[in-house]
C-alpha cells in the first residue's frame, strides 16, 4: 500500500487534474492505476517455493561449458558412498534444477559440495556447519526465509541432501549476488559475507589463506567439465 500511496502523486502530476482534460483522456490514468494495483495484488502474493527472486538471477559467463544431467549423475555416483549411490540420479537432477533456477555452473556446485563435504550427507564441521554444503542453522533459517523454501524447518533438515542443496545453492546465488566476481563470493561461502565485506571495505582484497580454497574449487570445477 505504501508504493500504491507514493505512485499515485506521480501518476496525477503527469496526468494532471481529471476537470482539466479531455474526457476521452479521463481514463489514462484510470487504466493506469488498475494495471498498477493489479501488479500489487500479484506482488503481494507468497512466491512459489524455492522461486528465485528476479534481481537474483545474474547469467555466468561459463554456463555455456557446464555439465549435461547424465554427466552430473556420473559424476555424484562416482562420489557418493556406497550405500548412497542408488541416490545419485535423483541428486543430479536437482543440482541440474538448481543450476537452472539459479543460473549457477553445475561444475561449480559439484566443486563446492566436494570442497566442503566430500558428499557426505550428515557430516558435522567443528564450527557446526552441517551437510553436504556445510550450511550453519542460522544461515540457512535466513536464506531459507528469503528463498521461499518451505522443506526447511529445523537443522536437522540440513542432513538431509535435498534440503541442503536448495538452501546451500541458493546461499551460493545470493553470495554472487552481493559480491560480484567468483573470487570474492567462494571466499565469502568460507568466511561468511560479513567478514569478508569488512575486509574489502578496508582495502585488504588479496584473498590470503583462503586463497587455496577457492582455486581449489576453481580447479576441480574445470576438472568435473
Amino acid at each position: 500500500m505504501q508504493a500504491m500511496n507514493s505512485v499515485l502523486p506521480y501518476l496525477y502530476t503527469i496526468s494532471g487534474p481529471p476537470a482539466d482534460r479531455p474526457v476521452g483522456a479521463r481514463q489514462a490514468p484510470l487504466s493506469a492505476l488498475a494495471l498498477l494495483a493489479g501488479v500489487l495484488l500479484l506482488l503481494s502474493h507468497s512466491p512459489e517455493a524455492g522461486l528465485v527472486p528476479q534481481s537474483e538471477i545474474i547469467p555466468l559467463e561459463d554456463t555455456q561449458g557446464d555439465l549435461t544431467l547424465a554427466e552430473i549423475v556420473e559424476r555424484i555416483e562416482q562420489h557418493l558412498p556406497a550405500g548412497h549411490k542408488p541416490q545419485a540420479y535423483r541428486l543430479g537432477k536437482l543440482v541440474f534444477e538448481l543450476g537452472e533456477r539459479h543460473q549457477l555452473s553445475p561444475a561449480l556446485i559439484l566443486a563446492v559440495i566436494e570442497m566442503e563435504s566430500s558428499y557426505r550427507f550428515a557430516v558435522k564441521s567443528k564450527a557446526g556447519a552441517i551437510g553436504l554444503m556445510q550450511l550453519l542453522p542460522g544461515t540457512a533459517a535466513e536464506v531459507a526465509k528469503r528463498y521461499h523454501i518451505r522443506s526447511y524447518h529445523s537443522a536437522e533438515d540440513l542432513s538431509d541432501p535435498s534440503v541442503n542443496l536448495r538452501v546451500g545453492v541458493a546461499y551460493l546465488a545470493q553470495l554472487r549476488r552481493q559480491f560480484g566476481h567468483s573470487l570474492h563470493y567462494l571466499a565469502a561461502y568460507n568466511l561468511g559475507p560479513t567478514a569478508l565485506r569488512r575486509r574489502l571495505n578496508s582495502g585488504r582484497y588479496e584473498l590470503g589463506a583462503l586463497e587455496p580454497y577457492v582455486r581449489s574449487i576453481h580447479e576441480r570445477a574445470r576438472l568435473l567439465r
